[in-house]
């Protein structure tokens, strides 16, 4: 959405495999967005400051989790063949 307040994240594929997340997040406005993205290495993305819900395919397994994302945060989401850790 335009007019939000954005940061960014690091996406990082350590599967060895193909990796894709789709980030679902309802920013502090109130607004909802759907952000897709296939990540292959490293990826640095910009994104809107919100709560989060994320799904992720790697190597065809479907993994789902929540964060939070607010102005002073600095996000890394790494994706493994059977796990997705976000510090």
């Amino acid at each position: 959405p335009p007019a939000v307040p954005f940061t960014n994240i690091t996406l990082f594929n350590r599967s060895n495999g193909q990796a894709y997340i789709s980030l679902q997040v309802t920013t502090i406005e109130g607004y909802y967005t759907i952000i897709e993205y296939p990540v292959a290495g490293k990826v640095k993305i910009k994104v809107p400051l919100g709560s989060y819900v994320y799904v992720a395919w790697v190597g065809g397994n479907q993994m789902t989790g929540t964060f939070r994302l607010s102005a002073n945060d600095s996000v890394v989401i790494t994706l493994y063949k059977d796990k997705v850790v976000v510090e």
